[in-house]
């Protein structure tokens, strides 16, 4: 699902197919990382055009790191972000938020979430995906 050459921090055996209750579209995930006391999970996120995960806020901060194709992110009360390979984000705890592909090609990102659950909301609905697709950077 990754462009061809792209970094792959997971062997294809670990990824897994995304929840649809956590995901829109195509998504496979694998975890890299979890310490013993849950203090950091580690995982690449594999998204197919268009895919996208739900509206959701994590209780501690993730830290989101583009390795191939290119990535939209959009925090709540604000404009969506276009990220590149190599570009990085920092999602404050409690922020909601959604992430995935753009339409026109795969992405794949590394999801280093600090402790604590995550609260799982709505989907993103092609509405709110279409405008975010409007900011281009």
């Amino acid at each position: 699902m990754s462009e061809p050459g792209a970094p792959r921090l997971a062997p294809a055996a670990a990824f897994e197919p995304g929840s649809p209750e956590r995901y829109t579209g195509n998504v496979n995930v694998a975890r890299i990382l979890r310490a013993g006391d849950d203090s950091l999970r580690a995982y690449e996120v594999c998204f197919a055009p268009g895919s996208r995960t739900v509206w959701h806020a994590h209780s501690g901060e993730q830290l989101l790191v583009i390795l191939s194709g290119h990535c939209v992110v959009q925090c709540a009360d604000s404009a969506a972000q276009q990220l590149a390979p190599g570009d990085s984000l920092r999602v404050p705890a409690g922020m909601r938020h959604w992430h995935g592909a753009l339409p026109d090609g795969p992405a794949s990102h590394l999801a280093l979430n600090a402790h604590g659950p995550t609260d799982w909301g709505r989907p993103v609905s092609d509405a709110e995906f279409r405008m975010a697709m409007r900011v281009r950077h």
